[in-house]
């Protein structure tokens, strides 16, 4: 095996495996935009069960959008659509056998993943607002969303608990294999990239410090209004600067522990009818309204008046603020003290600012040329991307070489077990696939 193989099979065996089968989950499409044109028709039958030519259509779309297929390429579109079929029918094949087993996920853990579905749809858009946007301009809500799609996910959970059951729990990989397949391969196994062992202090542009004075000013305003007693839709309406503002300000549902932490810890406990002080996070001034509680709390319905702040403002103080901290530090004081005071990163923080060995590869392309030359206990100037203003020094540097058993232990008991999987769970879909029956239709008989 060379190192390319060894590089190609640690995607492969049980995690991808499993990954083919189970169904691909096309919740985009509710909220990608332009809709696929879908045919009518059945593309296979499953035991009692279907498979839509419409699905596996949907599913071309999708890859489409996401640049895995030219869909001018017609020999590449028929090539993918044959892939996908054979792998709506395995997925389909295990649904027969789990329900055939009594295989029933509990409704606690389907509507946990209904929720976590939605939420990565939702980390798709820059803002909670330009979701919000995007469903209204479709027509839809988080919860139609969430109910299109609970029936998806508990066919998914049933087939992961049979896969868990019948392939990975039989899944064994002694330490002797593992230390055979070093001896056997150690040449072909990926050298350690040369790297830079760092450590960093983040200030974000929507760090809360960031937020324009004015925009807290109007949102005291509003306050001061509906603790008087007006109408909290109306008063969004007319003033929010959120994209929901036309509905009112109505939000929809949401997991507290998924809120923006400052906004989570402001309407956590509140009954029905709670109402906010003005809550400041990166994003602007808010006040938020519960509208309805469920999950003992866990999850609430919210409305909410933004005012957002002056972008060029919040970038110009988070600015100043890096470039002070910077002076700080040549001025001597800590960096491991002042990161974990002012980082806008908590687990760096929490961690005195240490992200640990970064490959010079993995470097963002824009900090690279400023890092790479860095020597141990040199500063870097304050760096600019998207996300904010970084300063980072280096502790250590290392070059390319060979990884010592230690470190390629993880990496070669991960594709052992891959490779494990995939053998026993090809034995269970060849014994499983002779007890369902199974009938591709061709397009005249769709």
């Amino acid at each position: 095996m060379s190192g390319n193989d060894f590089q190609r099979n640690r995607g492969r065996g049980a995690v991808a495996i499993v990954a083919l089968l189970l169904f691909s989950v096309t919740l985009s499409t509710h909220v990608a935009g332009e809709e696929p044109e879908l045919l009518d028709g059945i593309a296979a039958v499953v035991g009692e069960e279907i498979i839509l030519i419409s699905e596996v259509e949907e599913e071309l779309f999708l890859a489409s959008l996401r640049g895995r297929l030219d869909l001018g390429d017609t020999e590449a579109v028929e090539r993918y659509r044959a892939e996908i079929l054979d792998a709506l029918v395995e997925g389909k094949i295990l649904l027969a056998k789990a329900r055939a087993e009594g295989i029933r996920p509990e409704r606690e853990e389907i509507d946990s993943a209904v929720l976590r579905m939605v939420d990565e749809i939702r980390a798709r858009f820059p803002s909670e607002e330009a979701f919000q946007a995007q469903l209204e301009l479709e027509g839809t809500s988080v919860e139609e969303l969430e109910r299109g799609h609970r029936n998806k996910v508990e066919e998914q959970l049933a087939v992961r608990q049979l896969v868990d059951r019948s392939v990975r729990s039989r899944v064994n990989v002694d330490e002797r294999e593992v230390q055979q397949y070093w001896d056997e391969h150690r040449e072909e196994i990926p050298a350690v990239p040369a790297g830079l062992d760092l450590s960093h202090i983040r200030v974000d542009l929507r760090s809360g410090a960031a937020v324009d004075s004015a925009a807290i000013r109007r949102a005291e305003i509003v306050l001061g209004r509906l603790e008087a007693g007006e109408d909290f839709a109306t008063l969004a309406k007319v003033f929010s600067e959120g994209p929901a503002a036309a509905i009112g300000g109505e939000l929809g549902w949401f997991e507290i522990a998924d809120l923006d932490p400052v906004l989570s810890e402001a309407v956590r406990d509140r009954e029905p009818g709670g109402l906010t002080d003005v809550v400041v996070s990166g994003r602007g001034a808010h006040i938020l309204r519960v509208e309805d509680v469920r999950d003992e709390g866990r999850s609430m319905s919210l409305r909410q008046i933004v005012f957002l702040r002056d972008e060029e403002a919040a970038r110009s103080a988070a600015l100043a603020r890096a470039q002070d901290l910077r002076r700080r530090l040549e001025a001597g004081e800590d960096f491991a003290e002042l990161a974990r005071a002012e980082s806008d990163d908590p687990r760096a923080a929490e961690a005195a600012g240490h992200l640990g060995l970064v490959p010079l590869e993995a470097l963002p392309s824009e900090f690279r040329p400023r890092l790479e030359p860095l020597e141990p206990g040199e500063i870097s100037p304050v760096l600019e991307s998207p996300e904010g203003f970084f300063i980072f020094r280096a502790n250590a540097k290392e070059g390319e070489r060979k990884p010592t058993y230690k470190e390629a232990h993880d990496r070669i008991l991960s594709l052992l077990e891959q490779e494990k999987a995939a053998e026993i769970y090809r034995e269970f879909l060849g014994k499983i696939r002779s007890e369902v029956y199974v009938e591709i239709r061709t397009p005249e008989e769709s």
